[in-house]
């Protein structure tokens, strides 16, 4: 018995070490700052910059100054480097931007935490991305400055949104996808009151040509991120985070294309601290339709129609958070090349500032469990691994690759180090670790067995009646009975039917739609609870 035990337990131990041999990703390139004390990674972007269809890699060094002076802040300048994307990847930058006066570039505190970067989107409709940084004006006048992608960059902002000081004291961005379906890409604009300012904005920038509109106020902490369009209805979606004393509230907004705002989902409440995160993870399930992650590290699977409840919560153990360090705490990208999207996020205060990065795989029973730990080289621990993250096949090999930054002596106190960024290779035998222990699963019924067709759609409102046609053919083999449910985009139902599958089989059904306004509509089929097909209409 024990010689069987010692051969189960051998071949146990040579099982796991293979699974784990597999998922590992390999240190392609490490990109080094100028110069001790310069922070060189506190910010670091994904972005197409120049428009040749390879992801770049764009990196800040936020108390880089053109004489190298280290430990006041308050005199750095700030410098951006560019590295293009592609077989040609260097370690050396292919252009950059100095900051031409003291916090150009830099902030009000050593992290300069207001000051990240983003990929912004296309703003400006022309197919490129386009980059978005705070800045500073040499007289203090805060801005939002705008660079368009374009195939040779210049180092002058083509836009720039001013907020003198001291009304403002500091700016955070955040990309929010199209959320109004103009075609070009958004962003929320939150200002940090200063002394003559009551509480802080939020602003949404929807014409990069034109002036933000206010969103909200709010006398403590607030934000609005872009989560995408996580209901499928052609516009991006968004979750807003704010602070009225202790209480702490999630709300999921749906975009729309006059950006009202008006329709909102509570989908989270705390009286105590809890992350403000809520991001973009991109299709981790493979359905078609993004997903995205919120209150209390849960991820909210993408569906036609969204409600309060969480998905899948992620486990972060042994890390405390990973909403430390720069925006954003959240990437995403295929790193195996299988077609779903995984995710990546950080604790850069982890085993005592030495911090740690770690990767979610994607796949069609996604869970929560990591698979793949990151650690910083053992020469440079205490160096805030993981403080920035940035996600793209930046080598161009056709998998997505992962850049973390490790730019701050332990907490920043005193300039012990340069600042790096490593560059790791995505890797096509990153594989589900945790598939083994997860429950299987039936397989998704096929769309074309419980299909419906809608007439006429889109639905006047001169002549409100849909007619509902079943015409898959799971519908003549199922004995139970059948729901319809009739949903608005803000996840309220409106209307529910249960109908004997019977006499559905090539038959209709008509819906009086006279009491409803006029907006998209989603209509669902149940069997046995679970939702077997959803289709859109446009009641106009």
């Amino acid at each position: 018995m024990k010689r069987k035990f010692s051969l189960v337990f051998v071949l146990l131990v040579m099982a796991i070490t293979a699974v784990h041999s597999q998922n590992h990703m390999d240190l392609i390139m490490t990109l080094t700052g100028e110069y001790v004390g310069s922070e060189y990674g506190t910010s670091v972007v994904s972005m197409d910059f120049n428009g040749d269809g390879y992801d770049d890699l764009i990196v800040k060094a936020a108390l880089w100054h053109p004489e190298c002076q280290v430990g006041d802040y308050q005199r750095m300048y700030g410098k951006i480097y560019f590295y293009w994307g592609g077989p040609d990847l260097s370690d050396q930058p292919d252009f950059v931007i100095e900051g031409q006066h003291p916090l150009h570039f830099s902030g009000y505190t050593y992290s300069s935490l207001q000051n990240h970067m983003i990929n912004a989107g296309d703003m400006n409709g022309d197919g490129i991305d386009d980059l978005v940084i705070p800045e500073q004006l040499a007289d203090g006048t805060r801005t939002v400055s705008v660079y368009f992608g374009r195939a040779i960059p210049q180092t002058e902002p083509d836009i720039e949104l001013y907020y003198p000081q001291p009304d403002t004291r500091g700016i955070f961005v955040y990309p929010l996808g199209d959320i109004n379906g103009d075609g070009k890409d958004d962003i929320s604009i939150l200002l940090i009151p200063g002394h003559t300012v009551p509480a802080a904005s939020i602003l949404i920038w929807t014409d990069v040509f034109d002036n933000p509109v206010l969103f909200r106020t709010s006398a403590a902490f607030t934000d609005l991120c872009g989560v995408g369009d996580v209901n499928g209805d052609g516009f991006a979606d968004m979750v807003h985070y704010n602070q009225v004393g202790e209480e702490r509230s999630f709300s999921f907004y749906y975009g729309n294309e006059t950006c009202s705002m008006a329709d909102s989902l509570l989908i989270g409440t705390s009286s105590e601290p809890v992350d403000r995160y809520a991001g973009q993870i991109g299709d981790v399930n493979g359905d078609g339709i993004p997903d995205f992650v919120s209150w209390k590290n849960k991820i909210w699977l993408g569906d036609s129609v969204i409600d309060s409840e969480p998905d899948i919560a992620i486990d972060i153990a042994p890390w405390l958070s990973f909403s430390y360090g720069m925006w954003p705490h959240i990437v995403h990208g295929d790193f195996n090349g299988d077609g779903y999207d995984d995710f990546a996020a950080s604790d850069n205060r982890y085993a005592g500032m030495s911090g740690q990065a770690a990767i979610w795989l994607g796949s069609p029973n996604m869970n929560g469990t990591r698979d793949l730990a990151l650690n910083p080289p053992d020469s440079y621990s205490y160096r805030n691994f993981g403080w920035s993250k940035a996600a793209g096949d930046f080598n161009g090999d056709g998998y997505c690759d992962l850049a973390v930054s490790a730019p701050i002596w332990t907490q920043g106190h005193t300039w012990y180090t340069a600042g790096k960024v490593f560059i790791y290779a995505g890797n096509a035998e990153l594989i589900d670790t945790t598939a083994a222990n997860e429950d299987d699963v039936l397989p998704p019924a096929l769309i074309e067995d419980w299909r419906i067709d809608l007439y006429p759609n889109p639905t006047p409102k001169d002549s409100p009646n849909l007619q509902v046609a079943f015409s898959g053919d799971a519908y003549s083999k199922v004995q139970d009975g059948i729901t319809l449910q009739l949903y608005n985009l803000k996840g309220q139902r409106l209307f529910q039917k249960t109908l004997n599958p019977n006499s559905l089989q090539k038959s209709l059904l008509e819906l009086k739609l006279n009491k409803y306004p006029a907006g998209i509509y989603v209509i669902n089929i149940k069997a046995k609870g679970n939702t077997k097909y959803s289709k859109r209409f446009c009641l106009m």
